[in-house]
């Protein structure tokens, strides 16, 4: 009964809040926003290392001026979301939570830890 009750949770949650993109997530407004004078590189190392701690499903992408970190979800896309880029001579961090209410502190303050 309890895997049942699991199964119809987690089906709800899909169809009321879909699947995410990383491209479609990181258009959202951020839950976490911020420049620093750290080189790109070793903010995008921080937070993929970071997040590596927790879980395996990390997604890199090569974007212009940066890069798209992404934590996949293994049946809902993507649950989060650092687009790093530099702006104006600094690095800049746009993170972005799927569902901020269901998703776990360490996404966050994983990206929070890297300024």
């Amino acid at each position: 009964m309890k895997g049942l009750n699991l199964f119809i949770f987690f089906s709800s949650t899909l169809v009321f809040f879909g699947c995410s993109t990383p491209g479609d997530l990181s258009k959202r407004k951020a839950q976490i926003e911020f420049d620093t004078e750290k080189d790109i590189n070793l903010v995008v190392s921080c937070v993929s290392k970071s997040w590596a701690e927790y879980t395996s499903y990390i997604s890199s992408l090569t974007i212009e001026n940066g890069s798209m970190l992404s934590i996949m979800h293994h049946h809902a896309g993507v649950d989060a979301t650092a687009v790093i880029t530099v702006v104006n001579k600094k690095t800049h961090v746009h993170y972005v939570e799927r569902i901020p209410s269901l998703t776990p502190s360490w996404m966050r303050e994983s990206v929070k830890s890297c300024r």
